[in-house]
């Protein structure tokens, strides 16, 4: 599964990827809350017009970030849903206030 919405960041509409992200987090049995920071991240760069790379896997206990991820993906059935939200600008000369958000399920094809 891969979303994608190019736009000036006042014109994107990411309610699709911000609801998926909830609807996994719904599932963990504790800090389900923990996928609001990251949300919040994604949020500052996108106004800040900045770059930037996001992974959130989803466990029971949770919502770990990249670095947390990479150290425990190796245990099997430890994750049930992993996301990437990767956010670049866009390179089309008259486009410099676009951006490019896409957000790929990592864990499936």
């Amino acid at each position: 599964m891969t979303m994608t919405q190019n736009n000036r960041y006042d014109l994107l509409n990411l309610s699709d990827f911000y609801t998926q992200l909830i609807k996994e987090a719904a599932r963990c049995e504790s800090y389900s809350s923990d996928v609001l920071y990251t949300i919040d991240e994604i949020k500052a760069r996108l106004a800040a017009n900045e770059e930037g790379h996001f992974v959130l896997a989803f466990y029971m206990n949770g919502v770990d970030h990249e670095e947390y991820y990479l150290q425990r993906k190796k245990t099997p059935y430890y994750y049930f849903a992993v996301y990437s939200v990767d956010i670049q600008r866009d390179t089309r000369p008259g486009f410099a206030d676009y951006l490019t958000v896409e957000m790929k399920r990592l864990d499936r094809d």
